[in-house]
């Protein structure tokens, strides 16, 4: 049980490992329409500016508060807004992968989260 567990898990790493190393070129490109959106909200709230009052836009605010928060942490560049949110998605599918394993198995797990990965990616895709 322990080894499959093992597996599982260097299986899953594997995967995550992957989809950094294929977004890591990209990590300079320009940001798509939604990101630039993002991060101009988010730097507008960084200078007090509050959303859906002075600045609106049709979507929740957590994008543009995590964009904040990752601006704050890790400054303005557009490298450090590519890896932050690449880590962001990479975790996201680290969830992905764990709920398949825990109610379908091992092997879906490992295909949900190669799909998760290759459909979140877009970035010159």
């Amino acid at each position: 049980m322990r080894r499959a567990l093992s597996a599982h898990a260097a299986g899953c790493a594997a995967i995550l490992v992957a989809a950094f190393a294929v977004r890591w070129p990209f990590r300079n490109a320009a940001l798509i329409r939604d990101e630039g959106e993002y991060a101009h909200l988010a730097q507008a709230m960084r200078d007090g500016v509050v959303p859906y009052l002075e600045l609106y836009n049709q979507k929740p605010p957590f994008a543009f508060s995590f964009f904040a928060l990752q601006q704050d942490l890790f400054g303005e560049s557009l490298e450090a807004m590519r890896i932050a949110t690449t880590l962001w998605v990479l975790a996201g599918g680290a969830i992905v992968a764990w709920t398949a394993w825990r109610f379908i198995g091992e092997r879906a797990a490992l295909v949900a989260l190669a799909a998760y990965c290759a459909m979140s990616f877009d970035q010159a895709g």
